[in-house]
């Protein structure tokens, strides 16, 4: 459970820092409902993670079906969010959403799988440096 939500805070920051990295990049300045919808979206984005995560062994067409409908449930969610805000929606909003999306759903299980891979190597460490202390 502590993992999980470590994974969730994680995955929150990095969703949260990086819509707000693009869009100050993209417009200058950041009005206050716009931070308020950045924060609701991320924030749920990283509770369907944690929401959609397997609590069992499952296939791997089971995992692919989750991961599919996270990203559609995401965009679905981004997409009512611009609605909301500015009442209307483009072809091209709707695609620069979606590579934003694939690039930080990408980036992020990136950096989760390299950070499961630094704990089992440690947790492995410690197993290694137990088992010379009871053979000698």
């Amino acid at each position: 459970m502590k993992r999980y939500i470590i994974n969730l805070l994680i995955t929150f920051c990095m969703i949260f820092t990086a819509l707000v990295l693009i869009y100050c990049f993209t417009f200058g300045s950041m009005p206050i409902y716009i931070l308020e919808a950045i924060i609701s979206n991320s924030f749920f984005s990283s509770a369907l993670t944690f929401l959609l995560y397997p609590k069992q062994t499952y296939s791997h067409q089971r995992i692919l079906f989750q991961q599919i409908l996270y990203i559609i449930l995401v965009m679905g969610m981004i997409m009512t969010t611009i609605i909301v805000v500015s009442g209307e929606i483009s072809l091209h909003s709707f695609i620069v959403n979606f590579l934003v999306v694939m690039a930080l759903f990408f980036l992020i299980k990136y950096l989760l799988y390299k950070k499961d891979q630094a704990t089992a190597a440690e947790i492995n460490d410690l197993l290694q440096q137990r088992k010379k202390r009871t053979t000698s």
